[in-house]
């Protein structure tokens, strides 16, 4: 579930706006911090704070310094509180990290466990602080909206893995919604900044961001999410491709790109960078729009090399 590739060059980078706040605040820093609060919420659990992998959900995508580069570029100019909003961020991560860890298969330590808790509590106390004075649940009632969102799109995956059948139209969108959680700071960033009218279009261009960076996540994992069982979206196709017998982990990346999966599933992710460009605009959002049009960038470039690839296959040696 996690978001680690896809690093751009040759025109398909990072939108300058992102990459200012993320020089501006280097993860590193964030990092730091979040586990200095962490470890202070939890003395007894500091070595394994300390222990915790450097790695966040959304890096080299994008997706995690998204909302800080939205709410400056709506007016927020205090450091301070983009820092903040920041480590918060990386707090609540560390709680779904794990989650996603256990449900994907992989197994979480006890120490794990523990903090998990701790970080959601921690996450969700520091989101109370930024409520408004007269209605100190906003957010709280904010995040159990998109803790469902998210639930039902693990769900639908669990239920994937139980029984191999094609993803219909809405069960591919719908697991964008992985990442819904992260939609309450853009509830926040809108409160913020005077755009509440913007935040339903900002939601909307996220998920749909989300729901093809997804696509892509999973055609990357398909040899290990078949080494786990974890049926998503292309390697469902791909199975699908094959009447009988078995397709091995070493060869599903070459056989989704000679059935032409692989290519199905760009033009859809696509699609829905489209749409993430689209409801950006309504919602008044340059960086998601031009994130967007990064992603499209590198779907298309994806695509080329995946067709040079099969026509050099195919030509006499």
């Amino acid at each position: 579930m996690t978001r680690r590739r896809h690093d751009g060059s040759g025109g398909l980078e990072l939108p300058a706006a992102l990459i200012t706040v993320r020089d501006t605040f280097p993860w590193e820093r964030v990092d730091d911090e979040a586990r200095r609060v962490l470890g202070e919420r939890v003395p007894e659990l500091k070595a394994e704070v300390a222990a915790l992998p450097r790695q966040v959900f959304g890096l080299a995508s994008g997706f995690f310094y998204l909302p800080a580069t939205v709410a400056a570029e709506w007016g927020e100019e205090d450091p301070t509180w983009l820092q903040s909003l920041l480590v918060t961020l990386a707090i609540g991560h560390a709680h779904f990290a794990v989650q996603d860890q256990q449900i994907d298969g992989d197994g979480a330590t006890p120490a794990q466990c523990l903090l998990s808790d701790i970080a959601l509590l921690t996450y969700l106390d520091r989101l109370g602080t930024m409520a408004p004075p007269d209605d100190a649940g906003r957010y709280r009632r904010r995040h159990d909206e998109f803790y469902r969102w998210y639930v039902g799109a693990l769900t639908l995956e669990v239920a994937h893995r139980d029984r191999l059948h094609r993803f219909g139209p809405d069960e591919i969108v719908a697991m964008g919604l992985k990442a819904a959680p992260g939609n309450t700071t853009l509830h926040v960033v809108a409160d913020r900044t005077g755009r509440s009218d913007a935040s339903d279009p900002l939601v909307d261009a996220v998920m749909r961001l989300c729901a093809g960076l997804q696509i892509l996540d999973d055609l990357d994992d398909m040899a290990d999410d078949l080494r786990r069982g974890n049926l998503s979206m292309p390697l469902t196709e791909v199975l699908l491709t094959q009447d009988e017998g078995t397709v091995d982990a070493e060869d599903v990346v070459a056989l989704a790109a000679a059935t032409g999966v692989t290519t199905s599933c760009l033009v859809i992710a696509d699609h829905l960078f489209g749409l993430a460009a689209t409801s950006g605009r309504a919602a008044g959002a340059d960086v998601v729009v031009d994130l967007a049009t990064v992603w499209i960038n590198r779907a298309a470039a994806r695509r080329r090399q995946v067709e040079q690839a099969l026509v050099d296959a195919r030509s006499p040696a």
